[in-house]
């Protein structure tokens, strides 16, 4: 008998084996639908650029909680733009926070605006929630969410104390500096794990810059594809920022100019694409359920590397629909 012959039992045994080891694969593979919202980012490859993942965020990310007192309700109709807390738009799945910051002259502090309307938290609140939530453990005491990444945009909403703002940020920072990514240039996710990655809309030599020029224009803009884009230079790299953010135009053209981005323009290594579905009016909360509904209409794709979208009153079937959007990878 040929020596690399063998039993119909033997044969057969292995084969079993063999099959049995490809089901045991095609089990272990995970589908989206099996995720949670609160720690879905460990299933992207860890070698991508934060740049190259579709992240959902919230526009605005503080203005919930307008104030008290008289006019209080009326100025909240076209301020606010969330109902759910900082913590609770992370555990739904967002992972992207635009905070507006002033200067409170009286407490000395940072806090959090929106515009000239001044909201009732404060910059070392919204760290409070996000280092809680990165600091989640489960029964047996393991981190549940060190796996997730959190880009926190920064922008000065009343100029005249940005040197004390900046200042103050940066002392919060050096407090925790173990949960920030503070350097210039695009990381991968493998780098910011567990982090926050400091993003800021005004001149500063720490963290990534992605700030644009305002796209405040009452008219629709006269483009097939419209959008603002800027080269900056950072840590030995060179990237671009490319934005669209009109906020003064009817919802109808709101909703053609993000579909156009969407439809049209992707995200990269060296490339990091934001993508705003909020405008500003005198009815925020039904405007923003309208856009969000189309968005979330089964007939609107979004596609890997589509960017970072960013919305009002953000909520889990939102962010959901847009971090379902990029590949799956199994760990």
């Amino acid at each position: 008998m040929n020596k690399f012959s063998m039993g119909g039992g033997k044969l057969l045994l292995i084969l079993f084996v063999m099959l049995f080891s490809v089901v045991t694969k095609v089990k272990a593979a995970i589908s989206w639908n099996e995720v949670g919202d609160y720690n879905w980012m460990r299933y992207i490859d860890s070698n991508m650029r934060i740049s190259q993942i579709n992240i959902p965020g919230s526009h605005d990310s503080g203005a919930i909680d307008m104030g008290k007192g008289e006019g209080s309700f009326l100025i909240s109709l076209f301020t606010k733009t969330q109902d759910l807390t900082i913590f609770d738009q992370l555990i739904q799945g967002t992972r992207y926070l635009d905070i507006r910051l002033a200067w409170d002259v009286a407490k000395r502090d940072v806090i959090i605006v929106h515009g000239v309307i001044n909201t009732s938290i404060t910059f070392a609140d919204v760290l409070n929630d996000i280092y809680y939530f990165l600091s989640l453990k489960d029964n047996n005491g393991q981190r549940i969410t060190d796996s997730e990444a959190i880009v926190l945009s920064l922008k000065i909403d009343r100029s005249g104390h940005d040197n004390e703002i900046i200042s103050r940020v940066m002392e919060y920072i050096s407090q925790n500096p173990t949960y920030w990514f503070t350097n210039r240039y695009i990381p991968t996710l493998a780098e910011v794990r567990g982090k926050i990655v400091l993003a800021t809309r005004f001149t500063s030599n720490f963290g990534l810059s992605v700030d644009w020029n305002d796209m405040g224009e009452a008219n629709r803009p006269q483009c097939n594809v419209c959008y603002k884009e800027r080269g900056v230079q950072g840590l030995n790299s060179f990237y671009n920022v490319v934005a669209q953010d009109y906020y003064s135009i009817s919802p109808e053209n709101k909703w053609n100019v993000f579909s156009g981005v969407l439809a049209n323009l992707k995200s990269s290594a060296n490339t990091i694409l934001i993508n705003f579905l909020s405008i500003s009016n005198l009815d925020m909360v039904g405007t923003a359920r309208s856009l969000n509904n189309k968005l979330l209409n089964v007939n609107t794709q979004i596609r890997p590397e589509n960017g970072w979208i960013i919305v009002d009153f953000t909520r889990a079937e939102i962010a959901r629909k847009i971090y379902r959007s990029n590949i799956i990878s199994s760990y």
